[in-house]
């Protein structure tokens, strides 16, 4: 059967321009990707899981420093393991996988806007998706989220075609089954929880002449169950091997406890704690869409409250069964990261590529509510590249910054005037010039030249490389960093281990025959150093910087040799 030109499957056209535009994204994020650490301490957790499944040739069980490591399935460590056997080990090669995925969830947020609206709005929701605050974050970064986003995204394609076409059943939910499979191997029950509550709550609210059959929506349920069963084929060995360590804390602790408790500080404890925190993905939102944060008051108004466009299912109920239940889920839960609400960017982005495209309307007020918060979110962005300037090493480093702080305000300005005027797709090609221009300036010129100052693991690491050999035993006091092991790169037989804090402990440790290395804050060390009766350690260097892993907190870390 020939679609004809009005169908859904129809109103992408050609693919040519979406495909070209995709690549675009993934060679812009792939070129900031090298030029920084490890910012996020997950991103260390994960590239050197991915490093020691290379090395012990073990890909059931993740391990990191030697112990295993039940934080997340497999699959984002086997996709680094394939871009490190042909990049290296090193921050591209486990960061690299992030930006094709970036550019497919994009060019399938291109595929489900042209369904729900038209080609023009689904181009703009691309665009509005891929140039995201948080999105860009996640693109060039060595962790999980962006692959996640993907497999959302193709499970909802397929979801949305099936219930628009009644031809090729199959095929769609064989992608289903297999995006499903993909998103469980990734992140757990974190993926159908997005995906399954979008399904049955478009499904059931769609008018019943208009949706897809029962049996249809009976098959993509066991397709579901199907993708259980094979994220099961990984999870049962892999727990067995664990002693059952993966269940209990694959899904006890950094599922179910992550819901319960706030975790590694990322919330506040007690119940006036949490009351407090549960609004704080509104915020995130906002910071995290920009520029977009221009058509996002509005783009919620227009999808809130009448149907955007004429079909089956109504891209007002698609989107809202998207947006809703995970922003809230993740709202409820305890633990709060500003990644975890990156599976409902997409929709949001829709919404508002839709507004752009003159598909929503959504009232002179909320307009200016977007145009004022994006005014707010620049000034206070250029206000923190003037104050970094008072702390800027260089001449030079202070003048870029000026620079980029005044091209900030110069572009507000000219985009806010184009908003104001009701040139949308205007605005938003200056504010995608503008993304360009700063995270290219940034990761360039600004970022590189700062780090030195606020991380310490790499510099460490050298110097621990430098002066012992590979397998050297590594002792560490108040300073295991997860990015200090990967940067090491000793073999995964030879952990970072820990001295211990009783002073019994640390003779012990002082006394251990043969050479050792020891890596510690400045404390530390004196306390360690005042113990050393036989004048066996002896200093190697220091680092100091305003620790970001630590709150920016101050640290001077000492590498020391522990003499034979």
């Amino acid at each position: 059967m020939i679609a004809n030109a009005n169908s859904p499957a129809s109103r992408a056209g050609s693919l040519w321009l979406p495909f070209l535009i995709s690549v675009g994204i993934a060679l812009f994020l792939m070129t900031l990707m090298p030029t920084t650490m490890f910012w996020d301490r997950d991103e260390a957790f994960y590239a050197r899981a991915a490093v020691e499944m290379i090395q012990s040739g073990n890909w059931i069980l993740p391990t990191y420093n030697d112990a295993v490591f039940p934080d997340k399935p497999p699959l984002i460590y086997w996709l680094m393991m394939f871009f490190m056997h042909i990049f290296g080990e090193n921050e591209f090669g486990a960061r690299f996988v992030s930006a094709p995925a970036t550019a497919a969830s994009a060019f399938l947020v291109f595929l489900i806007a042209s369904r729900l609206f038209d080609r023009r709005a689904g181009l703009w929701s691309m665009l509005v998706f891929a140039s995201s605050t948080l999105s860009i974050y996640l693109g060039i970064t060595a962790m999980l989220d962006a692959v996640l986003v993907a497999f959302i995204c193709l499970a909802l394609w397929a979801f949305l075609a099936i219930m628009q076409e009644r031809e090729g059943f199959w095929f769609k939910a064989a992608v289903f089954l297999v995006a499903m499979s993909l998103a469980l191997l990734t992140k757990g029950p974190v993926g159908p929880a997005v995906i399954v509550p979008a399904v049955a709550i478009t499904w059931f609210l769609t008018r019943r002449d208009e949706r897809a059959p029962f049996w249809q929506m009976v098959a993509l349920a066991v397709a579901t169950f199907v993708g259980v069963g094979i994220f099961l084929l990984w999870a049962i060995p892999a727990n067995n091997m664990s002693n059952g360590e993966m269940l209990q804390a694959g899904i006890g602790e950094h599922v179910i406890g992550r819901a319960l408790k706030p975790m590694q500080n990322h919330g506040a404890a007690g119940w006036l704690g949490y009351l407090a925190f549960l609004p704080a993905y509104i915020p995130t939102l906002f910071i995290g869409f920009m520029p977009s944060t221009l058509f996002l008051p509005a783009a919620l108004v227009g999808v809130s409250r009448r149907a955007a466009a004429l079909g089956s299912p109504s891209p007002r109920l698609f989107l809202l069964s998207w947006m809703v239940p995970g922003f809230v889920m993740f709202s409820l839960a305890a633990t709060k990261l500003p990644h975890y609400i990156e599976p409902m960017i997409p929709a949001f982005a829709i919404a508002a590529g839709g507004l752009v495209a003159g598909n929503l309307a959504g009232g002179i007020a909320s307009l200016r509510i977007g145009r004022w918060l994006y005014i707010l979110q620049i000034a206070g962005l250029a206000a923190a590249l003037l104050a970094v300037v008072v702390l800027a090493p260089t001449f030079l480093l202070k003048v870029a910054l000026v620079v980029i702080a005044l091209g900030c305000i110069g572009f507000a300005f000219r985009i806010s005037v184009l908003h104001r005027e009701g040139e949308f797709e205007t605005a938003m090609r200056v504010a995608l010039v503008s993304v360009f221009l700063l995270m290219e300036s940034m990761f360039l010129l600004v970022i590189p030249a700062i780090e030195k100052d606020i991380k310490l693991s790499k510099p460490v690491a050298e110097l621990l490389r430098k002066e012992f050999k590979p397998g050297t035993p590594i002792f560490e006091a108040d300073y295991l960093e997860p990015s200090l092991v990967f940067y090491v790169g000793w073999p995964v037989d030879s952990p970072i281990r820990d001295i211990p804090g009783d002073q019994a402990g640390r003779m012990a440790f002082l006394a251990a025959p043969g050479e050792h290395a020891l890596v510690a804050t400045r404390e530390q060390y004196e306390a360690l150093k005042a113990l050393d009766h036989a004048g066996r350690l002896v200093e190697l260097g220091s680092f100091t910087a305003w620790n970001t892993n630590v709150s920016g907190r101050l640290q001077t870390v000492l590498v020391a040799r522990l003499k034979p």
